[in-house]
């Protein structure tokens, strides 16, 4: 191509480029067509050991699952609940002993765990409560627009086969990170400071009542006008909300810390049992069109080599 070469010859040349690979491509699926038609004694059996080699690779007993669940930390941090997830990945290479001694269950079953990794979970309203996982990790931690808790982080790994070993898995879980030392030191402040807190906020509304009732009821006895041809009687002055807001909030505070309280059993617990979700990459539909889509092709090769075979053992007899 010269420096003459305006934009027309150039789109031109690039168009009977692609329409002479277009032709190519469609000459090309003919032949196969052709190849299968002639050869179909060849093509049609490895369409069946395919299709029957992708129903027994993807029958039930054989599936994946995506395990996960949202882990409530009663004191340990959210950094040191990484390095105990760290140290139990590192049991990999070899996972049917080194994550069974970890995790205290049997190596059967630890064999079938993998992947073991973390997500933080994110509080958009800033109200303590998670609002989604961040799983594909694109959240910047120091961003000021967002909130990641310290108190939950979502637990992921791969469970193979076996749906039936989730509980023993879970509670085999629980028992490696609440036997940690760090971790009990860690939970046993949390729980004395809590057990303070919980007291503190008691006391605070049994004095905000006591007060209370101190200015209603320490005044005489007041006698209001008839009423339906009744007199009636009333300490106080029912008038007055006295300490009303201070103690709803304080009846709120309690309530919170005492949920906290309830669930603080041990350094780390799930909020929810373990959840097994299939891992599945592709549709079944297109898994197996294209396991025939390969068969197909190994079939019209051996069937190209089949109907070659004459030239193709001249030429290595040459």
């Amino acid at each position: 191509m010269n420096k003459d070469t305006n934009l027309f010859d150039l789109l031109a040349a690039c168009s009977r480029a692609i329409a002479n690979a277009c032709k190519g491509c469609w000459k090309l699926f003919c032949n196969m067509l052709r190849l299968t038609y002639r050869k179909w004694y060849i093509v049609l059996p490895l369409w069946v050991i395919f299709g029957g080699l992708y129903y027994y690779a993807h029958r039930p007993i054989r599936a994946k699952y995506k395990v996960q669940g949202i882990v409530l930390l009663n004191g340990p941090s959210v950094e040191h609940f990484n390095q105990a997830v760290s140290a139990l990945a590192l049991s990999e290479p070899s996972p049917g002993r080194n994550t069974a001694d970890r995790l205290n269950i049997d190596p059967s079953i630890a064999a079938l765990t993998y992947r073991y990794q973390t997500r933080d979970v994110i509080d958009m309203l800033a109200d303590g409560y998670p609002d989604f996982v961040d799983y594909k990790d694109k959240i910047i931690r120091n961003d000021t627009m967002v909130i990641h808790m310290q108190d939950r982080i979502c637990l992921r790994f791969r469970l193979k086969h076996y749906l039936t070993a989730l509980p023993q898995i879970e509670e085999g879980l629980l028992h490696f990170f609440n036997t940690d030392p760090d971790m009990m030191k860690a939970y046993e402040v949390y729980l004395k400071n809590l057990q303070r807190e919980a007291k503190f906020h008691h006391d605070q509304i049994e004095k905000l009542d006591s007060l209370t009732s101190d200015f209603y009821f320490r005044q005489g006895a007041a006698v209001l006008p008839i009423d339906n041809g009744k007199e009636t009687v009333s300490f106080g002055n029912r008038g007055i909300h006295l300490f009303l807001d201070d103690i709803k909030k304080e009846m709120e505070l309690c309530r919170q810390v005492d949920q906290r309280l309830a669930r603080a059993t041990a350094p780390v617990v799930f909020e929810h049992h373990l959840v097994a979700a299939p891992s599945i990459k592709y549709h079944p539909i297109v898994r197996l069109l294209l396991t025939l889509l390969i068969g197909w092709l190994g079939a019209l090769l051996i069937a190209h080599v089949v109907e070659r075979w004459k030239d193709i053992n001249a030429w290595l007899r040459a």
